[in-house]
């Protein structure tokens, strides 16, 4: 037997509420016969393969029966016939479910009714028509405030749509909604207010059904514009199409109105939270491409709808935004394990990608950078980098503060396994130790690389292009890499693995040489997440490694707004022929690069290269090689003489000079403000090469010092060049407290907040008075 309890509660529902008032009893009369016009004309198959089971007549229409006498008893309780109907309708209504709940051979021999219903409807009928008639007749049933009781009541059963949608396979609709003929149908009215808050609701395979919702013109009317867009994301959520028509009125809706309106709702914390409960269902494509079909996603990420019909190159078949949407399709093929699109990917590949899957930590991760690896093309160029910040932003709107930066690094990262499988004279199996050793610390740790490898797959994949290798400099690229990915994967993953045992035997040593004794558990913890190379190059020499514990114990007091520098003797830069080695460590390189890039990025030294680390935990440690006598701005000569006084202080266990420190602080706020400006093309002129092998992807790429300031802001998460600010102040970090405290001090004053603008004759002053000691 099939008996839709669902559509019938919601029939009548919807009809009752496009009348938009209470109906007089010749209007709910003519209500009553449409409603069972519909019934019988769509749901003809709704019958009773045992109808002797039914003690009363009329079978199957006993439901519309005891719908029409309850809505003509909300409508006329005062009277008696209005009371005498209200009672034969809870009868109607208890005995037909009482036999759908305990007859066995109900629908194939399961009990479905406990599930959809969950609550005894009887119960609830007999509570609020008992109350109405026990008091005389003289309350009315509020229809609207029944039917919101009943679906509350409903809704708060674990699994009710969800069973609907289970043991319901097929149903006609004889509507105007022009459904697509390979699909089933329940088609779902609902009321503003009745939304369904629980049950596991996914798509189903198209032999099932799935449900429609459908905005009543009266109810839209009366919804205002966020709870609309609030409504419309909880629906996705849970798996729920909009109908055609309702589609139609809701866009045409969000068209009207103003840019203003929007962005007062776009970003709220639950629309935000609902659009993010998409990814942790199934069927992420398919509620995406619903959101993007009309346009929706782009409201909710605004810098999404500037790609949604963006063409192009010819090596991808989709328009930008179509594009996206397939890579998320693809890595949701992997994630369920589902065959292969095309008949030429071998299944044992495919099973290696799905047990990649299984690995991650955070696959919400994966999906969102899935979703936006091209939203740098909505600047009007390809660019992974101002891509990487775009996303990076968007995953803090969403409240992604602790996975933004991953979600960055992926965009920014995602054609960097191609470039190097891509090349022909590259072979994966003989790639020395020395290059996968760069290559894994820019990935930085085994979790990344499982992410970024399965984005670069579905991505090449996802570009159904129609072009050969030889039509396409990038399908030939994506094509050579194909085979090689596999291969590059197995062997950073092996490095990543032997780079895990390693660290653990260099802790051990540290812990054999009692360096760690009396440090509290977050200078521990630190030690512990340092990158393995900065741990190797420091472990042959127990001085070099109390090197190691100082720093992070300094680091572990600054929290989460200072930093430390160290930089080396020019004799040792003379030496490597790399230049100065300046290392800095802080934890918040976005406040460090907002006080001094100015600084930065006019004192023009020459960056022979540099290694830089970011872990998650926000702890960033930056090795920059510089050369100081490739300086152009005849500035530098006074700061290189300031530094040089500074420089005393700051290294002997004499107390800091305010003046000496205030007049630096006066000239880096000062230089930053834009006072001392180096012509543009001197300034273009100072370009530097990154070297090979260090920056494995941007090699051989120039930039001017501000250009290098912010490439860098882009590609490592806000990083702070502060190779001139060290070489100016000349900062030696010693085993002295007071030198410690020297360095506290400058920090303090240049990251402990806003910082004045003084006019241009102190700044000359306190230059004088600080060059005259």
């Amino acid at each position: 037997m099939r008996v839709n309890f669902y559509r019938l509660s919601n029939l009548y529902t919807a009809n009752y509420f496009r009348l938009q008032h209470r109906p007089n009893e010749a209007e709910l009369a003519d209500l009553l016969d449409r409603t069972a016009h519909r019934y019988r004309q769509n749901f003809n198959t709704v019958t009773l393969q045992r109808p002797h089971i039914i003690q009363g007549p009329g079978g199957v229409e006993d439901f519309e029966t005891a719908q029409a006498l309850l809505h003509f008893a909300g409508g006329n309780m005062r009277s008696e016939p209005g009371a005498r109907s209200a009672r034969q309708a809870y009868d109607h209504f208890g005995a037909l479910l009482d036999l759908a709940a305990n007859n066995p051979s109900y629908n194939k021999g399961e009990k479905l009714a406990p599930y959809v219903l969950g609550y005894r409807l009887q119960d609830f009928l007999a509570e609020k028509i008992g109350w109405s008639i026990e008091s005389g007749g003289v309350n009315r049933i509020d229809v609207a405030g029944f039917m919101n009781d009943y679906y509350n009541k409903c809704r708060q059963v674990q699994f009710f749509l969800a069973s609907v949608l289970n043991h319901y396979y097929k149903f006609a609709l004889a509507d105007d909604l022009a459904p697509r003929e390979e699909d089933a149908h329940i088609h779902c009215f609902y009321g503003a207010r009745f939304i369904p808050e629980s049950g596991n609701i996914g798509f189903r395979p198209k032999t099932e059904p799935f449900a429609e919702v459908d905005y009543p013109s009266a109810a839209e009317a009366l919804t205002p514009l966020p709870e609309m867009l609030r409504q419309l994301m909880r629906y996705t959520a849970r798996g729920l199409r909009i109908s055609y028509e309702a589609r139609n009125r809701i866009w045409q809706k969000f068209s009207a109105i103003s840019a203003a309106q929007i962005n007062r709702v776009r970003h709220t914390r639950d629309v935000n939270q609902a659009f993010l409960s998409i990814f942790g269902k199934q069927d992420v494509y398919r509620q995406l491409r619903f959101l993007d079909h009309f346009r929706i996603l782009g409201i909710i990420i605004e810098e999404f709808g500037r790609i949604e019909r963006l063409r192009q190159d010819d090596a991808h078949r989709f328009t930008v935004g179509t594009h996206s949407l397939e890579v998320v399709r693809i890595i949701e093929r992997i994630a369920r394990g589902a065959p292969p699109d095309k008949a030429g990917e071998l299944p044992e590949n495919w099973r290696h990608l799905h047990r990649v899957y299984t690995e991650i930590n955070n696959p919400l991760t994966l999906f969102l950078a899935a979703l936006l690896h091209d939203i740098g093309k909505s600047t009007g160029k390809d660019d992974d980098i101002s891509g990487a910040q775009i996303a990076q932003a968007i995953a803090r709107r969403l409240g992604l503060e602790s996975e933004a930066e991953r979600v960055g690094r992926l965009v920014r990262l995602d054609t960097a396994l191609n470039s190097i499988a891509g090349r022909k004279d590259v072979n994966i199996g003989e790639l020395p130790e020395d290059n996968l050793g760069e290559i894994a610390f820019e990935l930085g740790d085994p979790d990344f690389l499982k992410m970024l490898y399965l984005l670069t797959v579905a991505d090449g994949l996802g570009m159904r292009t129609q072009l050969r290798p030889s039509e396409s400099q990038i399908v030939a690229q994506v094509e050579t890499a194909r085979p090689k990915l596999p291969e590059l994967y197995k062997r950073l993953d092996e490095r990543f693995r032997g780079e895990t045992a390693e660290r653990e035997r260099l802790i051990e040593r540290l812990l054999d040489m009692r360096l760690l004794k009396g440090l509290d558990e977050e200078i521990v913890r630190h030690i512990h997440g340092m990158p393995f190379t900065y741990l190797a190059g420091w472990v042959a020499d127990q001085g070099k490694m109390k090197n190691i514990v100082r720093d992070i114990s300094a680091l572990a007091h600054l929290k989460r707004r200072g930093f430390i520098m160290r930089t080396g003797k020019a004799s040792q830069g003379a030496v490597d022929g790399r230049g100065l080695p300046i290392t800095v460590i802080t934890h918040d390189r976005a406040h460090l690069l907002k006080t001094i890039v100015g600084a930065s990025s006019l004192c023009g030294y020459n960056i022979q290269g540099a290694e830089i680390f970011t872990r998650r935990d926000g702890i960033a440690i930056d090795t920059l090689y510089v050369d100081p006598q490739r300086s152009f701005i005849p500035l530098n000569k006074e700061l290189r003489a300031l530094s040089r006084v500074l420089g005393e202080f700051l290294t002997t266990d004499a107390p800091a000079q305010p003046l000496q420190i205030d007049g630096l602080v006066k000239l880096i706020e000062e230089a930053r403000l834009g006072l001392f400006r180096a012509p543009q093309d001197r300034m273009n002129q100072a370009g530097f090469v990154f070297t090979d092998g260090k920056f494995p992807f941007l090699g051989g790429t120039k930039l001017t010092v501000r250009g290098y300031a912010d490439r860098l802001f882009l590609l490592f998460d806000q990083v702070s060049v502060i190779s001139s600010l060290a070489e100016i102040v000349n900062a030696k970090v010693t085993t002295s407290e007071q030198g410690i405290d020297n360095v506290f001090y400058l920090r303090d004053r240049l990251t402990g907040g806003q910082l004045s603008a003084f006019i241009r004759w102190e700044i000359q002053e306190g230059l004088r008075k600080a060059l005259s000691l």
